[in-house]
């Protein structure tokens, strides 16, 4: 009698979907959150870089005509850092929400101090801008990335973004 139940088992197939759905399942489950943990991860790698340049581009048009009549005047330049940084991080100049929820100004270095030659050729300089120099904006963060929590699940660190952007300062166009 025993011999015939097992001889039965071994045709009968009701449970085999269950089965084999456990033995796939947690693969499944690790390849969906490891989709969105990356898709997260690369959404929010792209708002960081376009806030990167978008301050990078406000500080190469920056001028300020009440104090200075000099594009890109260091002066001017250091007083529109905390505007670079807000527009980096909030998308607008004194926002209120982030384009990031764990990106801050603090991560952000705005370096304005580099300047490379302007040569005169056949007469014109070769850039637009002053001859004394073009004076290069730029904008840097280096940031790390806290995820969802599947990157440390998994026993992986977080990855750290760095970026930079540079922009050669113009003034008003």
């Amino acid at each position: 009698m025993f011999m015939r139940s097992l001889i039965g088992l071994r045709h009968d197939s009701r449970g085999a979907a269950m089965v084999e759905m456990a033995a796939v399942l947690p693969f499944l489950m690790v390849l969906g959150c490891g989709v969105f943990e990356f898709g997260t991860f690369f959404y929010q790698y792209q708002l960081v870089e376009s806030g990167v340049r978008d301050a990078a581009r406000y500080m190469a048009r920056v001028t300020d005509t009440t104090t200075s009549t000099t594009p890109c005047d260091p002066a001017v330049l250091a007083a529109k850092v905390a505007n670079a940084k807000d527009i980096a991080v909030m998308g607008v100049i004194g926002g209120t929400t982030k384009r990031v929820s764990w990106w801050n100004e603090a991560d952000i270095t705005i370096d304005y101090a580099t300047t490379i030659a302007n040569p005169l050729v056949s007469g014109y300089p070769s850039f637009r801008g002053p001859l004394t120099g073009i004076r290069i904006i730029k904008v840097s963060t280096n940031s790390v990335y806290p995820g969802v929590g599947f990157l440390s699940f998994l026993g992986l660190s977080a990855p750290t973004i760095s970026l930079n952007h540079s922009e050669r300062c113009i003034g008003q166009g």
